[in-house]
């Protein structure tokens, strides 16, 4: 019988410096199946480490965004909530940005 896991999705950005000047910047993003108790910081420095693996000059990079998330929008078996279609803002629109994203129906 195998172990428990959760399907997760990370996103990592990393910048590092170029040898001639300037900067490279990076997003590394996917799903990853992670055994119960694995915890967020494990779960990114084995990401960091498998990077460093195959480019050693991202091994001292800076972090500027890191996320890792369980990739199931809704409970197994759930249904998924529909959507309204996305309505683009008009040239002149009043009120916060977020009454610009798509709402879910009720």
């Amino acid at each position: 019988m195998s172990s428990p896991t959760l399907h997760c999705h990370y996103v990592l950005t990393l910048q590092r410096p170029l040898p001639r000047g300037g900067l490279d910047v990076t997003t590394w993003s996917g799903t990853v199946d992670l055994a119960a108790g694995v915890g967020r910081q494990e779960a990114y420095k084995a990401l960091r480490a498998s990077i460093a693996e195959s480019d050693p000059g991202w091994a001292s990079a800076n972090v500027l965004h890191w996320t890792l998330e369980p990739d199931a929008l809704s409970a197994p078996g759930a249904p998924i909530a529909p959507w309204a279609p996305y309505v683009p803002p008009t040239q002149h629109t009043t009120g916060a940005p977020s009454a610009h994203l798509p709402q879910q129906r009720g």
